[in-house]
């Protein structure tokens, strides 16, 4: 009787012990990953927004729950558009602040609660990740922007708004120049696909830009910045070689120089002692 309550008792065991790693694990492997709230925020928001990293092409949102309130920021998120139509002051105001539209983000309620969660958690700092695009070509970016390509989707060249490094455009919209180093890969993405700037948007939203058009478009304007700072690097390169160079044209000038003169002193002495005698 012993030996079969023993034999039985095993199976039972391995299942407590099975049982209890399975809740003991649960909490560890969902600890690994980030909370909800903020998955979506690095997805949709991060492109644009940091939470305690500074300003970006909007608003550091730190503290923003209570500057603002649950319920306008929640109505803000959901839609934004429609807070301007009824002219709310606060939503214009950041409209004529940061010269460009929240556009809508399409969250559902939860995510919304979601990612308000997150921002009154108040998290330290939150660099915008890259986000997830295709590999561009500068190359097609390039001509995509000065218009020797065409969109897709019928939308009219950037060089027809903008100017960048050194080319010069229209001046509807400001020199893209410093743009890519402001937002990086992400920010470019994320404005050139929701449209953000309130000029850009009765201009492409029937004419959107490709994913693939974003893409180059991004590469072209990293490109330009990694060749600019490229090129300060050699003018500095090339300003100190000639700074050298300067150096040892002057020693070898000055040398023969001081050669010269002593030589003539010591002819001049020579002729003195010669008259003398």
């Amino acid at each position: 009787m012993t030996k079969t309550r023993t034999t039985n008792s095993i199976p039972i065991a391995v299942s407590l012990i099975i049982i209890i790693n399975t809740f003991l694990l649960i909490p560890q492997a969902s600890a690994l990953e980030p909370p909800y709230g903020e998955k979506v925020f690095n997805q949709k928001c991060s492109g644009c927004h940091t939470v305690g990293g500074g300003d970006k092409i909007g608003p550091d949102l730190k503290g923003v729950i209570d500057r603002r309130g649950e319920d306008w920021v929640f109505s803000y998120i959901e839609n934004p558009e429609k807070m301007k139509e009824g002219e709310d002051p606060i939503a214009l105001e950041l409209d004529a602040k940061w010269q460009m539209s929240m556009p809508s983000l399409g969250l559902s309620e939860s995510d919304i609660r979601a990612v308000m969660d997150y921002l009154k958690a108040e998290p330290i700092s939150t660099p915008a990740p890259e986000a997830v695009i295709p590999d561009g070509d500068a190359t097609t970016g390039a001509r995509l922007f000065n218009g020797k390509t065409k969109f897709a989707n019928g939308g009219p060249a950037c060089i027809n708004c903008h100017s960048f490094g050194g080319t010069s455009g229209g001046t509807l919209g400001p020199d893209l120049s410093g743009f890519y180093s402001k937002v990086g890969k992400a920010g470019v993405f994320s404005v050139l696909e929701s449209i953000a700037f309130p000029t850009m948007r009765p201009i492409y939203k029937d004419n959107p830009l490709a994913e693939y058009e974003i893409a180059d478009l991004a590469e072209y304007l990293a490109g330009a910045v990694i060749n600019r700072n490229n090129g300060s690097g050699m003018l500095y390169g090339y300003g100190l070689a000639g700074v050298i160079i300067l150096l040892i044209l002057s020693t070898i000038i000055w040398k023969d120089r001081h050669k010269n003169v002593r030589e003539n002193l010591i002819l001049s002495a020579s002729r003195g002692r010669e008259t003398s005698r």
